[in-house]
């Protein structure tokens, strides 16, 4: 995979495609359950601070993809 003068090697690959999965998808969902587990004992402030985290992974797990994108020109 080449993008203008310099080589994306398959491990740098590998290192923000797995970045994107666990920031930007599996992260999210980890931090809805414990929202949810959260909520079972009415404590809205922390599960607040809980979706702020899962902001803030999707994020970053969006800014990867489109780093990817532009990399490898294939949407992830």
């Amino acid at each position: 995979l080449v993008t203008g003068s310099a080589a994306l090697t398959d491990s740098t690959l590998w290192i923000w495609l797995s970045l994107r999965w666990l920031a930007g998808i599996l992260g999210p969902l980890a931090a809805c359950v414990m929202v949810h587990r959260i909520l079972r004992y009415r404590n809205t402030q922390a599960a607040t601070g809980v979706l702020f985290v899962a902001v803030i992974l999707t994020f970053i797990g969006e800014l990867t993809a489109d780093l990817l994108q532009r990399a490898v020109h294939v949407s992830f």
